[in-house]
């Protein structure tokens, strides 16, 4: 089967290439530059899976509620970003990510829907984290002036 790609061409080009594209992408494309805005994903579009790797989001909004997205995420950061995810959630999976204050206290994995989780590190948030350092710090000090 003759596939007519480019040699030289990115796996990610590729892949957007074969999904569809009627011009042969330049080699600076990225395969989804809107994607990192959560709010355009939509579960009316092509039932493909997405792999997105090593990307960055910042104060972006996922509105996964009620959708099988078929997406997966692996080594990404999410920084100051909103995740909406509910029972009616299904085919998304994180994979070694980093979510700095975030609103997520945890992610579950529940095979039966799809939701894969794993090795993931959610940071609290910087305001939590910063009372946490005062009361320490408080403490420590009490402690010196009982002792002197």
């Amino acid at each position: 089967m003759d596939t007519a790609l480019d040699q030289h061409a990115t796996p990610r080009i590729a892949k957007r290439w074969v999904l569809g594209s009627t011009n042969k992408p330049k080699a600076y494309t990225r395969v989804y530059p809107t994607l990192p805005s959560g709010h355009k994903l939509s579960a009316d579009g092509p039932a493909e899976e997405r792999v997105l790797w090593r990307e960055r989001y910042q104060a972006q909004h996922f509105d996964f509620r009620g959708k099988i997205v078929f997406t997966r995420f692996d080594c990404c950061e999410f920084v100051k970003c909103t995740l909406l995810i509910d029972r009616g959630t299904g085919q998304l999976a994180f994979t070694e990510c980093v979510f700095k204050d975030c609103n997520l206290d945890r992610l579950e994995a529940d095979e039966g829907r799809g939701l894969y989780t794993r090795d993931n590190f959610i940071d609290r948030p910087l305001a939590e984290r910063r009372a946490e350092f005062e009361r320490r710090l408080a403490q420590a000090l009490a402690g010196r002036r009982v002792k002197g």
